[in-house]
C-alpha cells in the first residue's frame, strides 16, 4: 500500500464518567484454582477476581475510538492492581482488528488507558466471552510490571500478578534465526542512529496465521481463537507503540489463515519448514491466502515443540520474505508466550538482533564485521525482548524478558521501519523528548558510581521514564557468558526496566547493599582500566504512539585510582548510641586526586541503604579517616556513605547498623508431630515411584529471615529418596534431601544454611546431626511465612522402603526493638559493677516484677529471667559468671517501661 500522512490527533472523546458497583469482586484462590494456576505457572500470591463481565462491558461501550478528534478519554473504569486493590484508568477502544474484521467479531475487544492518579502507569487489555479479561500493566517503574490473565476455564475470573513473580518454567524455546539470516539489501540501515523520534506513528498490517494445533488449544472456533490472537496482538502493541510507535493491525482477510484442522492446514508436523510453508500460504489469492499485498508482516503461531525462527531480520515490506516469522509453544498463551515469545521473533522480522552474550554470533558464515549490524550488548541471556532470559540455564539473566526493548534494539527497528514505504503514517504532533546525558567522566576502579541525566519534553503532561543502558558490543568470536571485573572490552552491566528517576547506581544499589561491590554475577565494576559507553534513553510514553530519543556517554576508569572504599563498621551486631562520637574509616587509594574527590560527604542511611538523607560530615579531607558525633535518630538498619563531594562515585559499608536498636532473630518452630507417611518404593532404577506428603500450615505471617528443616526418617538406603519442601503461596520449593548418602538406614537431621557440610552416618546406620540441605534453604528468606507448607517424598529405586516419621520446619524472622540506652523512665536504673567479672547488681525504681534478659552483639538471647519484686525499690543481684567473655546487651522490662544498658563481662 502507498504511505499516506494522516494529520490527526489520537485519544479523543466524548465525557463519559461511569461506575457499576460490584463489577470486580475479589476471591479467594480455591485448592482446585490452585492446581490450576501452578500448572499454567500462574503466581499464587497475585489477586484473584470475579468480573461481571456484562457491567464491564455496558462501562466499556462508551469508550471513544481512539482515531477520534480530542486528547483524552473522559471514560473511567477500575481494574484492580497485584495489591488487591482498584485503579482508576481513563480508556480508550483500541481495536487490533481491521475495520472489517472487528465488525465480524463485535464482541472481541482491545483497549488501552492510562491511570486518573499516575499517568504513567499504562493498560492494555482485551475482553472476550471466550477468554475473558487478558492484560498488561507497565508502570513507570517497568519492574513493577503486572499481568492480567484470566483462570483457565473460567472467563469470568481474572487473576492480577506482578510478572516479577513468575517463575521460570519454560520449556528450552530456541529462536533459530541467526545474523546471517539478514537480508543483504539492508546491510547499512542498522548503523543509522535513529529513535522514534519523527512524531509519526506507523501502522504494519499483520497477517497472524494458526496452525490447526494452536486452534484447539484455544477451542477451535474461529471467534475463539481469534480472541486469543487479540491477546497477543495488543500486548505486541502496549510495547511496539511506546518502544518504536509501532502499531499492529490484523488484516480484514486474516480469517484466511486462521486454520482450525490440523490435518488438513497447509503446515507439516514439525517446524521445520514453517518458515517457507507460511510464505507460500500468506501469499496465494484470496479465499485460499490473503495476496502479498494485503499485508506488511506476517507471522506464524503453532502448538508443537517451542521453537522460533523470522525467516529474516529486517524483511518487514520485503515481497517473498516479510511473511516467513514464526513462534511455536506447547502452550502458546499468556505473558511468557506474548512477550519473550512472539515479540521476540516480531522484533526479528522488524529489524532488531540478539542482544545476548550467552553464545556468539560473530562466527557466523560468511563473518559480519564490527558495524553495528550485530547487537550483542546484553551479559549473558540478557533481560530484554532481543534476549533470551530463563532459556540459557547457568547463563540466565532472570527468568523472563522485561517488556521492553534494549536501546540497540530501538535503533535497529526504528531504522528499518522509517526505511519502508508500506505503512501507513499518522503524524501524532507529539514533542519528542530533548536529552542529555552528561559529560563524559573518569572513575576510579573497583568503586560503585552513578550516572545522571536529564530530559525536557514541551508536552507537560507526558510522563518521562530513563534507562540507562552499557551501550558496548560483545565484539567476541567466542560465547560471552558472565562479567568478569577484569576484562578490558566486554559488556559489564544488565540492563534494568525503564524507571522515573533520571539517574542509575553501578551496580543496581539493591545489589550493592546485599552483594558488595562486585557480588552480582551480571554487574561488574572493572578492576582494571578501561573504557566503557553508556546510552541513556528517554521514552514519554505517550498513548497512541509515542516517541522516545537518547544521548550517549563515555566513562574512563583510571587503573591508577581506586578503590574508595569504606572499611569500618563491617561487621554484625553494632550499635550505636544517640550523642556518641565514632570514627569512619575508608581506604582512599588515591581517589583524592581525581576531579572533584579532594573532599568528601559522609552520608548517614536509616532505610537499609536505600537512600542517605542525612549529613554527618561535610566537605570534610578524602583522607581516611573522620570521627562523627552520632544523630539522635533511633534506627535498626543503617549504612554510611563516603562520597566525594564533587565527583559520582562513593563507598558504602558492607553491613547494617544500628543506632538505639536492638535486632534479635526469633524462631519459631512448626511441627508436623507423628505422621509415620509411608513412602511407596520406587518402580526400577532410578525410576521415581508415587510421590506423597503432608501440609503444615504456618499461621503466623513474618517476613522470613531464615529457614531450618529437621527430619526424622526410617528407611533403607536414603540414597534412594528426595525430600521437599515447599512454600505453596510463593510456589518455591527446596530440595532438601536430594539422594544423599548411600545405604544408612534413616535420617534423623536438622538441615540448616549455616551448618557444615553432610556427614553420612554409614551403611546400616542413621545419619544424625545438624547439616546443610541438598539445596540452600535461603530461596524462602525475604517471602512471608503465612500460609501451607508441603513437604513432599518419593522414592527413586525399587527394593528398599520406609517412611516420614515426623518433621518439622523452624521459621525465623528479624526483630527490631527500639532501645532507651541510658533511658531515665527508671529512676535510678544502674547495673553495677560494669564491667564484671561475672556476678552484677541491678537497682532500679518499680513496684512490679522485672524480667531481666542479656543479648550477645548479634541480638542472641542469652539469659531471661523474671525476678519477683516486693518492694518500690527493685535491688537484686545476677550471676552471669557462666556466660562467655564480651559486650552484651542488658535489658530490663518492668510494667510498660524497659531500658538497655551495655554490658561488658571479662
Amino acid at each position: 500500500m502507498n504511505k499516506k500522512l494522516l494529520y490527526s490527533l489520537l485519544f479523543c472523546f466524548f465525557t463519559s464518567v461511569i461506575f457499576a458497583q460490584n463489577v470486580w469482586i475479589k476471591t479467594a484462590i480455591t485448592t482446585e484454582q490452585k492446581t490450576i494456576l501452578a500448572e499454567r505457572n500462574i503466581p499464587l500470591k497475585g489477586q484473584l477476581f470475579s468480573l461481571n463481565m456484562d457491567s464491564f462491558k455496558g462501562q466499556l461501550n462508551a469508550a471513544p475510538q481512539r482515531r477520534a478528534s480530542s486528547r483524552e478519554s473522559n471514560t473511567i473504569i477500575e481494574i484492580p492492581n497485584a495489591k488487591g486493590n482498584l485503579i482508576k484508568y481513563k480508556v480508550v477502544e483500541a481495536s487490533v482488528f481491521a475495520a472489517d474484521l472487528q465488525a465480524k467479531y463485535p464482541e472481541i475487544r482491545a483497549y488501552a488507558g492510562y491511570a486518573v492518579d499516575d499517568a504513567s502507569t499504562y493498560v492494555r487489555f482485551t475482553i472476550s466471552p471466550y477468554n475473558g479479561m487478558n492484560g498488561i500493566v507497565l508502570t513507570g517503574n517497568r519492574s513493577e510490571s503486572e499481568i492480567i490473565e484470566v483462570v483457565p476455564g473460567d472467563v469470568s475470573k481474572s487473576i492480577i500478578f506482578k510478572r516479577s513473580d513468575r517463575k521460570n518454567s519454560k520449556e528450552l524455546f530456541e529462536c533459530s534465526t541467526k545474523d546471517e539470516s539478514h537480508i543483504t539489501i539492508d546491510g547499512a540501515i542498522e548503523n543509522r542512529i535513529q529513535a522514534a523520534d519523527d512524531s509519526v506513528l506507523r501502522t504494519f498490517d499483520l497477517a497472524m496465521s494458526v496452525t490447526g494445533e494452536y486452534s484447539a488449544f484455544h477451542g477451535g472456533t474461529l471467534a475463539s481463537v481469534n480472541a486469543a490472537i487479540a491477546t497477543t496482538v495488543a500486548r505486541q502493541n502496549s510495547i511496539f507503540e511506546i518502544d518504536f510507535a509501532i502499531t499492529l493491525v490484523l488484516i480484514a482477510s486474516n480469517d484466511n489463515v486462521v486454520f482450525l484442522d490440523a490435518n488438513t492446514d497447509p503446515y507439516g508436523n514439525t517446524d521445520a519448514n514453517y518458515n517457507s510453508e507460511l510464505q507460500t500460504a500468506l501469499d496465494q489469492a484470496a479465499p485460499i491466502g490473503v495476496g502479498s499485498a494485503a499485508y506488511d508482516v506476517g507471522h506464524l503461531m503453532s502448538a508443537i515443540g517451542n521453537n522460533g525462527n523470522a525467516g529474516c531480520i529486517g524483511c518487514i515490506c520485503v515481497a517473498g520474505q516479510k511473511g516467513s516469522g514464526y513462534t511455536t509453544s506447547t502452550s502458546p498463551i499468556g505473558d511468557t508466550f506474548d512477550i519473550d515469545f512472539v515479540a521476540h521473533e516480531l522484533g526479528h522480522q522488524f529489524g532488531g538482533r540478539h542482544t545476548f552474550t550467552h553464545s556468539s554470533e560473530r562466527d557466523v558464515t560468511p563473518p559480519i564485521d564490527n558495524t553495528g549490524e550485530i547487537a550483542q550488548m546484553e551479559p549473558g541471556s540478557g533481560s530484554t525482548i532481543m534476549g533470551y532470559a530463563g532459556i540459557t540455564g547457568a547463563t540466565d539473566v532472570q527468568s523472563n524478558s522485561d517488556p521492553y526493548f534494549h536501546a540497540i534494539s530501538i535503533q535497529q527497528i526504528t531504522a528499518h521501519a522509517k526505511s519502508r514505504t508500506c505503512d501507513d503514517e499518522t503524524a501524532i504532533g507529539n514533542n519528542i523528548p530533548v536529552v542529555n546525558a552528561g559529560a563524559n567522566i573518569t572513575l576510579p576502579i573497583g568503586t560503585p558510581f552513578r550516572l545522571t541525566g536529564s530530559a525536557t519534553d514541551a508536552d507537560a503532561a507526558d510522563v518521562l521514564t530513563y534507562c540507562w543502558e552499557q551501550y558496548n558490543e560483545d565484539n567476541a568470536l567466542n560465547a560471552y557468558p558472565d562479567e568478569t571485573s577484569t576484562s578490558n572490552d566486554k559488556p559489564l552491566f544488565r540492563s534494568y526496566n525503564p524507571t522515573i528517576s533520571t539517574d542509575r547506581t553501578f551496580p543496581k544499589m539493591e545489589d550493592l547493599l546485599a552483594n558488595g561491590v562486585n557480588g552480582n554475577v551480571w554487574e561488574k565494576v572493572p578492576t582494571v582500566g578501561r573504557t566503557a559507553d553508556f546510552r541513556l534513553t528517554v521514552r514519554d510514553n505517550r498513548a497512541g504512539g509515542a516517541g522516545n530519543s537518547f544521548a550517549d556517554m563515555q566513562v574512563t576508569w583510571d587503573a591508577t585510582r581506586g578503590p574508595l572504599m569504606v572499611t569500618s563498621q563491617g561487621s554484625n551486631g553494632i550499635i550505636w548510641s544517640g550523642g556518641t562520637t565514632e570514627d569512619i574509616i575508608w581506604s582512599v587509594n588515591s581517589t583524592d586526586l581525581m576531579t572533584g574527590a579532594a573532599t568528601v560527604d559522609i552520608l548517614l542511611s536509616t532505610d537499609g541503604g536505600l537512600t542517605y538523607p542525612t549529613t554527618l560530615a561535610s566537605g570534610v579531607a578524602n583522607d581516611g579517616n573522620e570521627t562523627i558525633t552520632v544523630p539522635s535518630i533511633p534506627a535498626p538498619y543503617c549504612r554510611i556513605m563516603v562520597q566525594p563531594t564533587g565527583a559520582p562515585f562513593f563507598s558504602i559499608n558492607t553491613v547494617d547498623f544500628a543506632i538505639d536498636y536492638l535486632i534479635a532473630e526469633v524462631c519459631t518452630t512448626y511441627n508436623s508431630g507423628t505422621i509415620n507417611l509411608g513412602i511407596p518404593d520406587g518402580t526400577g532404577a532410578n525410576v521415581q515411584g508415587p510421590v506423597v506428603g503432608h501440609t503444615i500450615n504456618i499461621p503466623d505471617n513474618v517476613l522470613i529471615s531464615d529457614v531450618n528443616v529437621y527430619f526424622d526418617v526410617t528407611h533403607t538406603y536414603t540414597q534412594d529418596l528426595i525430600l521437599l519442601i515447599n512454600n505453596v503461596g510463593n510456589q518455591d520449593q527446596v530440595q532438601v534431601v536430594a539422594r544423599i548418602c548411600g545405604g544408612e538406614s534413616g535420617i534423623d537431621a536438622t538441615f540448616d544454611d549455616q551448618a557444615g557440610a553432610l556427614v553420612c552416618g554409614g551403611t546400616g546406620n542413621i545419619t544424625t546431626g545438624v547439616y546443610q540441605a541438598s539445596n540452600l534453604l535461603g530461596v524462602f528468606n525475604g517471602q512471608m511465612s503465612g500460609g501451607d507448607w508441603d513437604m513432599l517424598a518419593v522414592d527413586f529405586y525399587n527394593g528398599d522402603t520406609g517412611q516420614v516419621n515426623s518433621y518439622s520446619i523452624e521459621i525465623c524472622e528479624t526483630v527490631a526493638t527500639a532501645l532507651a540506652v541510658g533511658d531515665n523512665s527508671f529512676v535510678e536504673f544502674n547495673v553495677y559493677p560494669n564491667p564484671t567479672n561475672g556476678m552484677v547488681n541491678i537497682t532500679l525504681s518499680t513496684f512490679d516484677d522485672v524480667k531481666v534478659t542479656l543479648y550477645d552483639i548479634s541480638g542472641r538471647q542469652i539469659y531471661s529471667q523474671t525476678l519477683e519484686n516486693n518492694s518500690n525499690t527493685f535491688n537484686k543481684n545476677i550471676d552471669l559468671s557462666s556466660v562467655a567473655s564480651g559486650v552484651y546487651l542488658l535489658n530490663v522490662k518492668s510494667g510498660t517501661k524497659t531500658a538497655t544498658k551495655k554490658l561488658v563481662i571479662r
